[in-house]
């Protein structure tokens, strides 16, 4: 606060976080997609900033003037420092270049579609030095933005897009493409796609539930399905519930087998992980939490609590064993899970679980927490074992044979 004689000059608020450090894996499927939006940060601050909010991915519109030589560079140098710490980057292209005659030719709202099936002599000789500078850096394209689904409804999509591969890769760079989806224009018995992956959203945007019925239906073969995650909004809900809902959508992303996890319009003051102005907002850590410790697991099944807590159990490519469980009433889970157990709140924060005898005790309650070092064989047991026959006569006062099956 700045104050004088006349009064109160400015009140301004700097948010910080204060993290504990969180290994994270150097391949995994968690990102950031800056499609459509301007950042608030510099490209040399957001090179500064993604590895360390365990950040795999980040899609970056690329399309810039010839003119702006600066932006190629700093383009340049971002994707090779994100390389050098395992952060692959999405090259998107959206809106031609401001003050071009084809931005000036066409609307404000025009989708990719409309843009590129235009004769390309009005657009390829404006892509074309962005494409030749970055195609052998950025090795993942993107037409359109996140919500320009204008090709999921195109006549001849296939054939269309093979064109555009061929005119804007013509010099047989390595690379993959990508479009928008509609979740809802999933269909079986597709002709092969000429693209590498394909982004879904849906408005408005799916419950995990929803999320999780469209993951298990039938991928189209050799094209990756990146998911969309869209935080709720702060004028409406609590930090308690935001959080919840997020890691909770994390989770069905993971589990369901998306290919590709993306926060949606990560600064933005309503809905963002960070604030319009580029400082840590409420979610930020949640989402760190759960991508710096799933981003590289493998998720094996669930266990039977006593408290009946649900819970997802992950395996680390080393081995290590981890539980994610939740309740929606406070319980204590009183259970032996191994000899090193930690419990890792969604904030980041990690504490020794009281102990009765050789039984940890976990506090258990709505926002999910991490459960980590548990004995691999332990688990394993406790997920194997269970009745040969699930079903028992309904005849009281006698004994009924059965058999308690498990792998040792």
């Amino acid at each position: 606060v700045m104050k004088s004689d006349r009064g109160e000059l400015m009140d301004r608020t700097v948010n910080i976080a204060i993290v504990p450090p969180l290994e994270s894996a150097p391949q995994g499927r968690f990102g950031w997609s800056l499609a459509g939006d301007e950042s608030p940060l510099s490209f040399d601050q957001l090179g500064k900033l993604l590895p360390r909010v365990a950040v795999n991915w980040v899609k970056i519109p690329v399309w810039y003037g010839e003119a702006d030589t600066q932006r190629g560079d700093q383009l340049v140098v971002l994707t090779e420092r994100l390389a050098a710490q395992d952060i692959e980057v999405v090259g998107v292209v959206d809106r031609p270049p401001e003050g071009s005659e084809l931005a000036s030719r066409i609307a404000r709202d025009a989708v990719i579609a409309d843009t590129l099936s235009l004769d390309p002599s009005s657009w390829l000789p404006l892509l074309d030095p962005v494409l030749t500078r970055l195609s052998l850096r950025i090795r993942w394209w993107q037409l359109g933005d996140d919500q320009d689904v204008s090709y999921s409804s195109y006549p001849r999509v296939e054939q269309e897009i093979a064109k555009l591969r061929e005119l804007m890769f013509r010099f047989g760079q390595d690379v993959s493409l990508g479009i928008g989806w509609k979740w809802v224009h999933l269909a079986e018995n597709q002709p092969p796609a000429a693209w590498d992956f394909q982004q879904f959203t849906a408005s408005p945007a799916l419950t995990r539930g929803e999320l999780a019925e469209y993951l298990q239906l039938p991928p189209r073969p050799g094209v990756d399905r990146w998911a969309l995650i869209e935080p709720l909004s702060a004028k409406k809900y609590d930090l308690e519930i935001r959080a919840r809902e997020l890691v909770g959508d994390m989770l069905a992303a993971k589990i369901h087998g998306a290919d590709a996890i993306f926060a949606a319009h990560p600064f933005d003051d309503d809905a963002g992980l960070m604030t319009d102005a580029g400082m840590p907002g409420e979610l930020l850590l949640p989402w760190r939490t759960t991508a710096s410790l799933l981003s590289s697991t493998r998720f094996i099944g669930s266990i039977l609590l006593p408290g009946q807590s649900e819970n997802l159990l992950f395996e680390t490519p080393t081995g290590e064993m981890m539980m994610v469980v939740w309740n929606q009433r406070p319980t204590q889970e009183v259970l032996h899970l191994g000899e090193n157990i930690r419990v890792v709140d969604v904030f980041g924060r990690e504490k020794l679980p009281d102990a009765i005898k050789h039984r940890q005790v976990i506090e258990v309650d709505a926002l999910p927490k991490f459960v980590r070092g548990l004995n691999p064989h332990i688990a394993r047991w406790r997920m194997q074992m269970d009745f040969k026959s699930p079903h028992i006569p309904s005849v009281f006062g006698k004994t009924h044979r059965n058999q308690v099956v498990l792998a040792n």
